[in-house]
Protein backbone atom coordinates (compact mmCIF):
# COMPACT_ATOMS: atom_id res chain seq x y z
CA UNK A 1 0.00 0.00 0.00
CA UNK A 2 1.33 3.41 -0.66
CA UNK A 3 2.50 5.62 1.95
CA UNK A 4 0.39 8.75 2.63
CA UNK A 5 1.76 11.50 1.46
CA UNK A 6 0.74 15.39 0.56
CA UNK A 7 0.72 17.36 -2.85
CA UNK A 8 -1.19 20.21 -4.34
CA UNK A 9 -4.18 18.72 -6.08
CA UNK A 10 -4.42 15.77 -2.90
CA UNK A 11 -4.75 16.39 0.22
CA UNK A 12 -4.64 13.61 2.65
CA UNK A 13 -7.82 12.95 3.82
CA UNK A 14 -8.41 9.84 3.68
CA UNK A 15 -4.81 8.37 4.04
CA UNK A 16 -4.28 4.90 3.83
CA UNK A 17 -2.98 4.51 7.34
CA UNK A 18 -3.59 7.71 9.14
CA UNK A 19 -2.53 6.61 12.88
CA UNK A 20 0.57 5.59 11.65
CA UNK A 21 1.20 8.41 9.47
CA UNK A 22 0.47 10.61 12.49
CA UNK A 23 2.84 8.71 14.63
CA UNK A 24 5.61 9.38 12.64
CA UNK A 25 5.03 12.92 11.70
CA UNK A 26 5.44 13.37 15.65
CA UNK A 27 8.18 11.13 16.63
CA UNK A 28 11.36 14.05 16.00
CA UNK A 29 8.64 16.50 17.66
CA UNK A 30 8.77 18.67 14.51
CA UNK A 31 6.48 19.56 11.59
CA UNK A 32 7.86 18.35 8.37
CA UNK A 33 7.41 20.92 5.98
CA UNK A 34 8.05 20.67 2.26
CA UNK A 35 11.63 21.29 1.49
CA UNK A 36 12.98 20.12 4.68
CA UNK A 37 13.50 16.69 3.01
CA UNK A 38 13.74 15.34 -0.80
CA UNK A 39 13.21 12.05 -2.23
CA UNK A 40 17.42 11.90 -2.34
CA UNK A 41 17.89 12.36 0.99
CA UNK A 42 14.87 10.76 2.20
CA UNK A 43 16.38 7.62 3.79
CA UNK A 44 18.88 9.48 6.02
CA UNK A 45 15.90 11.99 7.68
CA UNK A 46 13.95 9.02 7.86
CA UNK A 47 10.57 9.70 6.07
CA UNK A 48 8.72 7.65 3.95
CA UNK A 49 11.09 6.47 0.79
CA UNK A 50 10.06 9.09 -2.37
CA UNK A 51 7.99 10.89 -0.41
CA UNK A 52 7.78 14.76 0.72
CA UNK A 53 5.77 16.36 3.77
CA UNK A 54 4.11 19.43 3.92
CA UNK A 55 2.24 20.36 6.96
CA UNK A 56 0.44 17.53 8.96
CA UNK A 57 -3.62 18.07 8.70
CA UNK A 58 -5.42 17.03 11.25
CA UNK A 59 -8.78 15.60 10.26
CA UNK A 60 -11.76 14.75 12.44
CA UNK A 61 -15.53 14.16 11.96
CA UNK A 62 -17.30 16.36 15.14
CA UNK A 63 -20.76 15.74 15.76
CA UNK A 64 -23.10 18.41 16.41
CA UNK A 65 -24.62 17.07 19.53
CA UNK A 66 -21.15 17.63 20.74
CA UNK A 67 -20.51 21.21 18.57
CA UNK A 68 -24.07 22.19 20.21
CA UNK A 69 -22.65 21.85 23.50
CA UNK A 70 -20.13 24.61 23.15
CA UNK A 71 -22.13 27.98 24.35
CA UNK A 72 -18.91 30.08 25.74
CA UNK A 73 -16.76 32.49 24.28
CA UNK A 74 -13.40 31.37 22.34
CA UNK A 75 -11.04 32.40 25.46
CA UNK A 76 -13.16 30.36 27.85
CA UNK A 77 -13.03 27.31 25.85
CA UNK A 78 -9.44 26.27 26.79
CA UNK A 79 -10.71 23.18 28.70
CA UNK A 80 -12.97 22.22 26.31
CA UNK A 81 -10.57 22.07 23.60
CA UNK A 82 -8.25 20.23 25.75
CA UNK A 83 -11.08 17.69 26.02
CA UNK A 84 -11.84 17.48 22.28
CA UNK A 85 -8.29 16.95 21.27
CA UNK A 86 -8.73 13.79 23.72
CA UNK A 87 -11.21 12.20 21.84
CA UNK A 88 -9.80 13.64 18.51
CA UNK A 89 -7.46 11.31 19.27
CA UNK A 90 -9.59 8.45 20.46
CA UNK A 91 -11.21 8.48 17.45
CA UNK A 92 -8.67 8.47 15.34
CA UNK A 93 -8.56 4.81 15.23
CA UNK A 94 -11.68 4.60 13.24
CA UNK A 95 -11.98 7.47 12.08
CA UNK A 96 -9.95 9.04 9.02
CA UNK A 97 -12.76 11.20 7.65
CA UNK A 98 -13.39 14.95 7.54
CA UNK A 99 -16.56 14.95 7.54
CA UNK A 100 -19.55 14.55 4.96
CA UNK A 101 -20.84 17.36 2.46
CA UNK A 102 -24.79 16.01 1.66
CA UNK A 103 -26.22 19.21 0.92
CA UNK A 104 -24.20 20.76 -1.90
CA UNK A 105 -26.41 20.99 -4.95
CA UNK A 106 -24.50 23.07 -6.57
CA UNK A 107 -26.57 23.74 -10.31
CA UNK A 108 -24.86 27.17 -11.00
CA UNK A 109 -24.33 28.63 -13.95
CA UNK A 110 -20.52 29.00 -14.88
CA UNK A 111 -19.28 31.53 -17.13
CA UNK A 112 -16.09 30.51 -19.91
CA UNK A 113 -12.91 31.50 -19.72
CA UNK A 114 -9.92 30.55 -21.40
CA UNK A 115 -7.39 27.59 -19.75
CA UNK A 116 -3.92 27.91 -18.90
CA UNK A 117 -3.29 25.73 -21.67
CA UNK A 118 -3.48 28.67 -24.60
CA UNK A 119 -0.68 30.56 -22.82
CA UNK A 120 1.64 27.32 -23.75
CA UNK A 121 3.61 26.83 -26.89
CA UNK A 122 4.76 23.26 -28.40
CA UNK A 123 8.24 23.41 -29.19
CA UNK A 124 7.41 20.25 -30.75
CA UNK A 125 4.74 20.53 -32.61
CA UNK A 126 4.23 23.15 -34.93
CA UNK A 127 0.29 22.45 -34.75
CA UNK A 128 -1.50 25.56 -32.65
CA UNK A 129 -2.30 25.71 -29.17
CA UNK A 130 -5.71 24.08 -28.56
CA UNK A 131 -7.93 26.81 -26.48
CA UNK A 132 -9.95 24.81 -23.55
CA UNK A 133 -12.82 26.64 -23.54
CA UNK A 134 -13.12 27.42 -27.17
CA UNK A 135 -13.43 23.00 -27.92
CA UNK A 136 -15.88 21.88 -25.37
CA UNK A 137 -17.08 18.99 -27.99
CA UNK A 138 -13.84 18.28 -28.32
CA UNK A 139 -13.09 17.36 -24.40
CA UNK A 140 -16.71 16.03 -23.99
CA UNK A 141 -15.63 13.17 -26.33
CA UNK A 142 -12.14 12.51 -24.90
CA UNK A 143 -11.42 9.42 -23.87
CA UNK A 144 -8.95 7.58 -21.50
CA UNK A 145 -6.69 6.27 -23.89
CA UNK A 146 -6.38 9.26 -26.24
CA UNK A 147 -4.08 10.46 -22.91
CA UNK A 148 -0.21 10.23 -22.99
CA UNK A 149 1.72 9.90 -20.06
CA UNK A 150 4.46 12.90 -19.44
CA UNK A 151 5.44 12.24 -15.83
CA UNK A 152 4.01 12.86 -12.15
CA UNK A 153 3.34 15.56 -10.87
CA UNK A 154 2.73 14.80 -7.39
CA UNK A 155 1.69 11.53 -4.85
CA UNK A 156 -1.02 11.65 -2.72
CA UNK A 157 -3.10 9.13 -0.09
CA UNK A 158 -5.48 7.72 -2.78
CA UNK A 159 -3.05 7.58 -5.71
CA UNK A 160 -0.97 10.57 -8.22
CA UNK A 161 -1.25 13.54 -9.97
CA UNK A 162 -0.10 12.85 -13.69
CA UNK A 163 0.89 15.21 -16.58
CA UNK A 164 -1.00 14.08 -19.73
CA UNK A 165 -1.23 15.98 -23.01
CA UNK A 166 -3.78 15.54 -25.68
CA UNK A 167 -4.74 16.98 -28.83
CA UNK A 168 -3.29 17.18 -32.22
CA UNK A 169 0.35 16.39 -31.93
CA UNK A 170 -0.27 16.05 -27.88
CA UNK A 171 -0.03 19.85 -27.37
CA UNK A 172 -2.33 20.48 -24.86
CA UNK A 173 -1.28 19.81 -21.15
CA UNK A 174 -3.96 18.40 -18.48
CA UNK A 175 -3.47 17.44 -14.80
CA UNK A 176 -5.41 14.08 -14.25
CA UNK A 177 -5.73 12.96 -10.65
CA UNK A 178 -6.24 9.06 -10.05
CA UNK A 179 -7.66 7.95 -6.58
CA UNK A 180 -7.68 4.39 -6.12
CA UNK A 181 -10.96 2.86 -6.16
CA UNK A 182 -10.02 0.03 -3.63
CA UNK A 183 -8.82 2.52 -1.20
CA UNK A 184 -12.11 4.36 -1.24
CA UNK A 185 -13.82 1.87 0.78
CA UNK A 186 -15.82 4.10 3.50
CA UNK A 187 -19.30 5.75 2.78
CA UNK A 188 -18.07 9.33 4.19
CA UNK A 189 -14.84 8.84 2.00
CA UNK A 190 -16.63 8.18 -1.13
CA UNK A 191 -19.59 11.32 -0.29
CA UNK A 192 -16.76 13.22 0.47
CA UNK A 193 -15.03 12.11 -3.02
CA UNK A 194 -18.17 13.10 -5.11
CA UNK A 195 -18.84 16.40 -2.87
CA UNK A 196 -15.60 17.62 -4.35
CA UNK A 197 -16.01 16.73 -7.92
CA UNK A 198 -19.27 18.79 -7.76
CA UNK A 199 -17.64 21.95 -5.92
CA UNK A 200 -14.97 21.84 -8.63
CA UNK A 201 -17.50 21.42 -11.42
CA UNK A 202 -19.43 24.20 -10.37
CA UNK A 203 -16.33 26.37 -10.47
CA UNK A 204 -15.08 28.37 -13.62
CA UNK A 205 -12.75 31.20 -12.67
CA UNK A 206 -9.61 32.48 -13.95
CA UNK A 207 -8.10 32.46 -9.87
CA UNK A 208 -9.22 28.90 -9.56
CA UNK A 209 -7.83 25.73 -11.08
CA UNK A 210 -10.39 23.98 -13.95
CA UNK A 211 -11.93 20.46 -13.66
CA UNK A 212 -12.76 19.87 -17.24
CA UNK A 213 -14.28 15.79 -16.52
CA UNK A 214 -14.23 12.87 -14.94
CA UNK A 215 -13.44 9.36 -15.83
CA UNK A 216 -13.88 6.07 -14.02
CA UNK A 217 -12.96 2.55 -14.68
CA UNK A 218 -12.25 -0.48 -12.35
CA UNK A 219 -9.78 0.96 -10.56
CA UNK A 220 -9.72 4.47 -10.43
CA UNK A 221 -11.53 7.53 -10.24
CA UNK A 222 -9.91 10.19 -12.47
CA UNK A 223 -10.44 14.00 -12.40
CA UNK A 224 -9.01 16.24 -15.93
CA UNK A 225 -8.23 19.50 -14.50
CA UNK A 226 -5.72 22.07 -15.54
CA UNK A 227 -2.37 21.85 -15.42
CA UNK A 228 -0.75 25.39 -14.23
CA UNK A 229 2.58 23.99 -14.63
CA UNK A 230 4.24 27.20 -12.56
CA UNK A 231 4.17 25.31 -9.39
CA UNK A 232 3.22 25.75 -6.00
CA UNK A 233 3.51 28.79 -4.52
CA UNK A 234 5.21 27.18 -1.52
CA UNK A 235 8.08 26.05 -3.39
CA UNK A 236 8.93 30.02 -5.18
CA UNK A 237 8.49 30.84 -1.04
CA UNK A 238 10.68 28.48 0.23
CA UNK A 239 13.52 29.53 -2.46
CA UNK A 240 13.05 33.33 -1.38
CA UNK A 241 12.82 32.58 2.34
CA UNK A 242 9.97 35.45 2.61
CA UNK A 243 8.47 38.12 0.28
CA UNK A 244 7.95 41.64 0.33
CA UNK A 245 5.19 43.35 0.55
CA UNK A 246 4.54 43.98 -3.09
CA UNK A 247 4.48 40.24 -3.66
CA UNK A 248 2.80 39.19 -0.96
CA UNK A 249 0.25 41.98 -1.59
CA UNK A 250 -0.20 40.66 -5.56
CA UNK A 251 -0.54 36.98 -4.28
CA UNK A 252 -2.80 37.96 -1.56
CA UNK A 253 -5.43 39.63 -4.04
CA UNK A 254 -5.28 36.62 -5.72
CA UNK A 255 -6.50 34.92 -3.26
CA UNK A 256 -9.30 37.35 -2.30
CA UNK A 257 -10.36 37.25 -6.02
CA UNK A 258 -10.74 33.54 -5.20
CA UNK A 259 -12.78 33.76 -2.34
CA UNK A 260 -15.37 36.17 -3.64
CA UNK A 261 -16.06 34.17 -6.31
CA UNK A 262 -16.37 31.02 -4.26
CA UNK A 263 -18.49 32.98 -0.90
CA UNK A 264 -20.65 34.38 -3.70
CA UNK A 265 -21.64 30.57 -4.46
CA UNK A 266 -21.95 30.17 -0.79
CA UNK A 267 -18.62 27.83 -0.90
CA UNK A 268 -16.60 27.60 2.41
CA UNK A 269 -12.93 26.68 0.90
CA UNK A 270 -11.25 26.10 4.63
CA UNK A 271 -7.84 24.74 3.17
CA UNK A 272 -6.00 27.64 2.57
CA UNK A 273 -2.25 27.76 2.58
CA UNK A 274 1.39 28.31 0.10
CA UNK A 275 0.85 24.54 -0.63
CA UNK A 276 -2.58 24.82 -2.53
CA UNK A 277 -1.81 27.77 -4.73
CA UNK A 278 -0.86 27.03 -8.19
CA UNK A 279 1.01 29.51 -10.70
CA UNK A 280 -0.12 29.29 -13.79
CA UNK A 281 2.04 29.99 -17.27
CA UNK A 282 1.31 33.99 -16.86
CA UNK A 283 2.49 33.83 -12.66
CA UNK A 284 -0.78 34.44 -11.72
CA UNK A 285 -2.13 32.31 -8.34
CA UNK A 286 -5.23 29.79 -8.59
CA UNK A 287 -6.42 28.01 -6.26
CA UNK A 288 -6.82 23.77 -5.73
CA UNK A 289 -7.42 21.09 -3.76
CA UNK A 290 -11.21 21.41 -2.77
CA UNK A 291 -11.87 18.71 -0.84
CA UNK A 292 -12.31 20.24 2.20
CA UNK A 293 -14.76 22.83 0.57
CA UNK A 294 -18.63 22.63 1.48
CA UNK A 295 -21.50 24.87 0.31
CA UNK A 296 -23.65 26.58 3.12
CA UNK A 297 -27.32 28.01 2.32
CA UNK A 298 -27.94 31.27 3.43
CA UNK A 299 -27.46 31.82 7.22
CA UNK A 300 -26.55 27.82 7.23
CA UNK A 301 -23.31 26.64 10.18
CA UNK A 302 -21.23 23.94 9.51
CA UNK A 303 -19.72 22.16 12.70
CA UNK A 304 -17.19 20.21 10.88
CA UNK A 305 -13.54 19.69 12.89
CA UNK A 306 -10.63 19.68 9.70
CA UNK A 307 -7.78 21.93 8.11
CA UNK A 308 -4.18 22.51 8.64
CA UNK A 309 -3.36 23.32 12.19
CA UNK A 310 -0.92 25.88 11.37
CA UNK A 311 -4.27 27.77 9.27
CA UNK A 312 -7.37 26.26 11.34
CA UNK A 313 -10.01 28.99 12.73
CA UNK A 314 -10.55 29.17 16.54
CA UNK A 315 -14.10 29.00 16.17
CA UNK A 316 -13.18 25.48 14.77
CA UNK A 317 -11.10 24.20 17.03
CA UNK A 318 -13.73 24.84 19.94
CA UNK A 319 -16.16 22.89 17.71
CA UNK A 320 -17.98 25.89 17.75
CA UNK A 321 -20.17 26.79 14.41
CA UNK A 322 -18.23 28.33 11.68
CA UNK A 323 -18.60 29.83 8.13
CA UNK A 324 -16.72 31.68 5.52
CA UNK A 325 -15.22 33.69 8.43
CA UNK A 326 -13.24 31.07 8.74
CA UNK A 327 -11.24 31.86 5.37
CA UNK A 328 -11.15 35.13 6.16
CA UNK A 329 -8.76 34.14 9.52
CA UNK A 330 -6.63 31.99 6.99
CA UNK A 331 -6.29 35.42 4.57
CA UNK A 332 -4.53 36.74 7.73
CA UNK A 333 -2.43 33.82 8.79
CA UNK A 334 -1.30 33.59 4.58
CA UNK A 335 -0.40 37.13 4.93
CA UNK A 336 2.28 36.51 7.83
CA UNK A 337 3.60 33.31 6.01
CA UNK A 338 4.42 34.82 2.97
CA UNK A 339 5.45 37.96 4.74
CA UNK A 340 7.58 35.92 7.03
CA UNK A 341 7.97 32.49 5.61
CA UNK A 342 6.88 30.80 8.52
CA UNK A 343 3.38 30.97 10.15
CA UNK A 344 2.56 32.65 13.19
CA UNK A 345 1.36 29.51 14.69
CA UNK A 346 4.01 26.69 14.16
CA UNK A 347 4.37 23.16 14.90
CA UNK A 348 8.28 23.25 14.33
CA UNK A 349 9.04 23.25 18.22
CA UNK A 350 5.63 21.85 19.77
CA UNK A 351 3.06 19.78 19.04
CA UNK A 352 -0.31 20.10 17.48
CA UNK A 353 -2.17 20.76 20.89
CA UNK A 354 0.05 23.43 21.75
CA UNK A 355 -0.49 25.39 17.89
CA UNK A 356 -4.26 25.00 18.92
CA UNK A 357 -3.44 26.47 22.43
CA UNK A 358 -1.89 28.77 21.04
CA UNK A 359 -4.24 29.84 18.19
CA UNK A 360 -6.89 30.13 20.63
CA UNK A 361 -5.15 32.87 22.55
CA UNK A 362 -4.89 34.83 19.01
CA UNK A 363 -2.60 37.50 17.47
CA UNK A 364 -1.57 39.02 21.23
CA UNK A 365 1.20 36.62 21.76
CA UNK A 366 2.23 36.15 18.08
CA UNK A 367 5.78 38.00 16.97
CA UNK A 368 5.68 40.62 14.45
CA UNK A 369 9.49 41.69 13.14
CA UNK A 370 10.33 44.62 12.38
CA UNK A 371 10.76 44.47 9.38
CA UNK A 372 6.66 43.54 8.80
CA UNK A 373 5.35 47.41 7.72
CA UNK A 374 2.58 48.68 10.14
CA UNK A 375 -0.21 48.40 7.20
CA UNK A 376 0.40 44.94 7.25
CA UNK A 377 0.32 44.41 10.86
CA UNK A 378 -2.63 46.10 11.30
CA UNK A 379 -4.43 44.37 9.04
CA UNK A 380 -3.57 40.73 10.32
CA UNK A 381 -4.59 41.62 13.76
CA UNK A 382 -8.12 41.89 12.11
CA UNK A 383 -8.05 39.92 10.23
CA UNK A 384 -7.37 37.10 13.31
CA UNK A 385 -9.66 38.33 15.15
CA UNK A 386 -10.72 35.87 17.90
CA UNK A 387 -13.85 36.66 17.28
CA UNK A 388 -15.59 35.90 13.38
CA UNK A 389 -18.35 38.84 13.74
CA UNK A 390 -15.26 41.30 14.26
CA UNK A 391 -13.56 40.23 11.43
CA UNK A 392 -13.41 42.10 8.07
CA UNK A 393 -14.96 41.29 4.81
CA UNK A 394 -13.39 40.63 1.81
CA UNK A 395 -14.88 43.58 0.19
CA UNK A 396 -13.47 45.84 3.55
CA UNK A 397 -10.23 44.15 3.28
CA UNK A 398 -9.30 45.36 0.17
CA UNK A 399 -9.48 48.92 1.44
CA UNK A 400 -7.04 48.82 4.34
CA UNK A 401 -4.23 50.82 3.94
CA UNK A 402 -1.76 47.65 2.89
CA UNK A 403 -3.54 47.79 -0.34
CA UNK A 404 -3.38 50.97 -1.19
CA UNK A 405 -2.94 51.26 -4.64
CA UNK A 406 -3.45 47.92 -5.91
CA UNK A 407 -5.41 47.48 -9.03
CA UNK A 408 -7.54 45.36 -8.78
CA UNK A 409 -9.46 45.98 -12.09
CA UNK A 410 -5.88 45.08 -13.30
CA UNK A 411 -6.01 41.89 -11.18
CA UNK A 412 -9.03 40.48 -12.57
CA UNK A 413 -8.11 41.75 -16.79
CA UNK A 414 -5.21 40.06 -15.89
CA UNK A 415 -2.84 43.06 -16.56
CA UNK A 416 -0.36 43.54 -13.94
CA UNK A 417 2.80 42.52 -13.64
CA UNK A 418 3.46 39.32 -11.28
CA UNK A 419 6.39 38.89 -8.89
CA UNK A 420 7.30 35.80 -10.37
CA UNK A 421 7.11 34.58 -13.82
CA UNK A 422 7.69 30.80 -14.44
CA UNK A 423 10.41 29.28 -16.90
CA UNK A 424 8.08 26.48 -18.71
CA UNK A 425 9.40 25.14 -22.21
CA UNK A 426 6.18 23.98 -23.25
CA UNK A 427 3.16 21.49 -22.37
CA UNK A 428 5.62 18.50 -21.11
CA UNK A 429 7.78 20.98 -18.96
CA UNK A 430 7.46 19.01 -15.19
CA UNK A 431 10.57 21.73 -14.45
CA UNK A 432 8.49 23.02 -11.43
CA UNK A 433 7.18 19.87 -9.54
CA UNK A 434 9.45 17.94 -7.59
CA UNK A 435 10.56 13.89 -9.05
CA UNK A 436 8.84 11.22 -9.04
CA UNK A 437 8.87 7.54 -10.44
CA UNK A 438 6.08 6.49 -12.64
CA UNK A 439 3.89 4.39 -11.54
CA UNK A 440 4.42 0.75 -12.45
CA UNK A 441 1.87 -1.70 -10.26
CA UNK A 442 -1.70 -1.26 -11.02
CA UNK A 443 -4.55 -1.64 -7.90
CA UNK A 444 -6.59 -4.10 -7.75
CA UNK A 445 -10.04 -3.59 -9.62
CA UNK A 446 -13.23 -2.80 -7.62
CA UNK A 447 -16.76 -2.79 -9.18
CA UNK A 448 -19.00 -0.99 -6.20
CA UNK A 449 -21.07 1.05 -8.04
CA UNK A 450 -20.96 4.18 -5.68
CA UNK A 451 -19.24 6.37 -8.35
CA UNK A 452 -21.64 5.90 -11.03
CA UNK A 453 -22.95 9.59 -11.17
CA UNK A 454 -18.76 10.57 -10.75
Amino acid sequence: MEEPGYHKYFHPIYPPNLEDWIEFMEEDGEERRRGDISSESSSESGSFPGERFSRCVLIQSISEDVSNSVESGLEDNIKSFEDNMKAVKDNLKTEQTCGTDNNDNNDYITDKYSCDNQQYSNSDSPAPVIKCADNPSWLDTLRLDQLSWVGTLGIGGFGRVELVTAGENNNMAFALKKMKKNEITDEKQQQHILNEKKIMSSCSNPFIVKLYRTFRDSRYLYMLMEPCLGGELWTILRNKKRFDDESSRFYTACVIKAFDYLHDKGIVYRDLKPENLLLDSSGYIKLTDFGFSKRLEPGEKSWTFCGTPEYVAPEIITNKSHDNRADIWSVGILMYELLNGVPPFSKKNSSSDQVYSDILQGMKSVNFPSYMSATAVELIRQLCRLSPSQRPSLSVTRRYMWFAGMDWEGLENRTLTPPYLPTIAGVKDTSNFDNYQEETQQPEENFADWDIDF
